[in-house]
Order: C-alpha cells, then structure tokens, then sequence
C-alpha cells in the first residue's frame, strides 16, 4: 500500500527537490537562522555512516552523496515516505546501487533485521506532527534493524532561542504542518532516545540537536 504523504513531505516535488531543497535549507537556512552549518553536519555524518547504511529519510541524498564512508562501495538503502525523494535521491547515489524502500518510518519496514551498521535520521523529528513521544516510534521502528554494534544518529531543528530568522521560519512552518516541533524540548528528544537505547549522546548546535544512539 502507498503510505499517504503528510503535508510536511508533501511540499518536495520534483522540482522542489532537484533545484531549491538544497540551496534553500542547507545553504542559506542552516547558515543563517538554524546556525547549524551543513559542514557541521557533514562530519557528524562521516563520524557515523558505516559500510552497511540505511538513509531514513532519503531527502535529496545529499549526505550519502557528499560525506566519506569508511569503505569505497558502501551498500545504502533509502527509505522514505515520499516518491519524488526516492527518486532524486537514487539519481545522485546510482554510482552506489542504493535499494530504495518507499515507506512511513511509523509503521513496520520490509527490512532484514539487524541489518545495517548505520542508520541516519536526518532532519526528520521536527517534521513529524505531535507529541515527542509519540516520534519516538519511529525508533521503535527503526531499533530492530540496527546491528548490534551499529550507530543510529542524525539531527532535529529545535523551536526555543535562535535569532529573528529562526523564529519567523519556525513559526510559519508550524502553521503550514511543514514543521511539528513547536513543543519539542532537547530534554524530550533525550527521553525518546534513552527509551530505546541504553547508550545516548546529544550535542546541540545552534537550533539543531545533534544525536547518536547505540545498543551496546
């Protein structure tokens, strides 16, 4: 069954996607209101991303496509709710032979268990509407096909401090339904972390909040 598109990802076409996703939110927004440069974020990536990589969510493939893995022909798999995302995404990677999983990262993935070494949840929290706790199962999700020994890390916008920018973009993307972080807390995101792995680091830059979670 194709999942039904929320509006936070129903606003990626194609075109979206392929000319402005980047420009617009790892460029100029990351710099200038989230304060989160993409360079950060890149080698928090590369500090991660390991040989067996699931990308959830896929967005424009940018991280896959732009960070080093730490072998040459790493085998990626991309899961996301939105089409048009698989399908830009898979374009950039195709030097990698990525598999793609259209799919709500809520719900159970066709996945193998155990599977991946890493696992990045790039920029998707802030974008799931309700309560903290309730995000939190995508990580009931995601948790079974984690390798023991793997990392799952990756990065949400936070709603509190921040400059004028920051608090004009959050507000407006609240009110559209593109962003659902307006009660998201660092301390909630720690609690939905630590509820699933017994091992949690959490950095905070800027508007973003850094995090990496293992089982052992």
């Amino acid at each position: 069954m194709t999942p039904i598109l929320p509006a936070s990802a129903s606003i990626y076409s194609p075109l979206v996607l392929r000319y402005a996703y980047d420009a617009w939110v790892l460029g100029i927004s990351n710099r200038f209101a989230w304060k989160a440069p993409t360079a950060r974020l890149r080698r928090h990536f590369e500090a991660h991303a390991r040989d067996r990589h699931l990308e959830a969510t896929a967005g424009t493939g940018y991280f896959p496509d732009r960070c080093r893995f730490p072998v040459e022909c790493p085998d990626i798999t991309l899961v996301d709710v939105n089409p048009h995302c698989l399908a830009v995404a898979a374009r950039r990677l195709v030097r990698f032979k990525p598999k793609t999983i259209l799919a709500d990262l809520m719900a159970p993935l066709p996945l193998p268990l155990e599977a991946f070494h890493s696992i990045h949840v790039g920029y998707l929290f802030h974008c799931l509407p309700g309560p903290l706790a309730a995000k939190g199962r995508v990580l009931e999700t995601l948790w079974p096909h984690l390798h023991p020994d793997g990392s799952l890390f990756g990065s949400t916008l936070l709603p509190d401090g921040g400059n004028a920018f920051a608090r004009g973009l959050t507000r407006i993307y609240n009110r559209k339904g593109i962003f659902g972080n307006a009660a998201d807390t660092l301390e909630g995101l720690r609690d939905i972390l630590r509820a699933h792995f017994p091992i949690v680091a959490l950095e905070r830059v800027g508007q973003a909040a850094l995090f990496v979670a293992r089982k052992q």
